[in-house]
Order: structure tokens, then C-alpha cells, then sequence
């Protein structure tokens, strides 16, 4: 009787501890040239900034590597690229400051190109 109630106790902890992520703020959306045409499959430079949008001071800033699909699209999570400034610890961003942004760059063909600047 006792090892019938382990196993399911044992899976339900298991399950737990598996479904953890690491924290990070999900992203996707579309690389584009200085045109307007999707940069597709294209291994390129994303920068990713938490900005205070009022002064612009840096919260968090990281770069990391994508190859976008054939459709132009890339995916990230913000948290696990290469930190560039700030604590280096997503964890410290301060959230509940109200006026915050994320600024997304790609460097493409060496020239550095806002693709995002919004609001949270």
C-alpha cells in the first residue's frame, strides 16, 4: 500500500520541479531592413535594452545570436543572452519603475537597426 502511494508522489514532484523555468521575458517578432524587407535566414546580432523610457538609463542589456526562419521571424528569450550592461542578473530589473521600455536593435550589414522601441 505504502509503495502505491509513493510513486504517484514521487511523479507529482518530479513534474514540479521540470515544469521551474528560469525567468526571462519571451520575444518574436520579424527582422527587417532599413527598407522594410524581412532579413530572411539570416544569422544576425539581436541586442535586447531595458530602458527607463523618461531618461533612458539602462536597466539590462544583452546580445545574442539568431538565424531568423525563412520568413524573417526570430524568437528570444530576454535573460539568457550574453550580458552586456546592467546587474547582470534579470532578476534586479526593477519592474515596478512605470515608465519602462524595450529597445530591440539587429546589426545587419554593420549598421545597427532599431526594430522595436515600446513601452511596457
Amino acid at each position: 500500500m505504502k509503495t502505491k502511494l509513493i510513486c504517484p508522489i514521487l511523479l507529482l514532484a518530479c513534474q514540479s520541479i521540470l515544469a521551474q523555468t528560469s525567468p526571462g521575458i519571451a520575444v518574436q517578432g520579424i527582422a527587417r531592413d532599413a527598407e522594410k524587407a524581412a532579413l530572411v535566414d539570416e544569422p544576425l546580432t539581436f541586442v535586447f535594452e531595458i530602458q527607463d523610457a523618461a531618461g533612458g538609463t539602462s536597466y539590462y542589456k544583452e546580445d545574442v545570436l539568431i538565424k531568423t526562419d525563412p520568413y524573417g521571424v526570430f524568437s528570444h528569450i530576454i535573460g539568457t543572452g550574453n550580458v552586456l550592461a546592467g546587474s547582470g542578473n534579470f532578476n534586479e530589473i526593477p519592474f515596478g519603475k512605470t515608465h519602462m521600455k524595450l529597445v530591440i536593435t539587429v546589426n545587419y550589414n554593420g549598421n545597427n537597426i532599431v526594430i522595436s522601441n515600446s513601452p511596457f
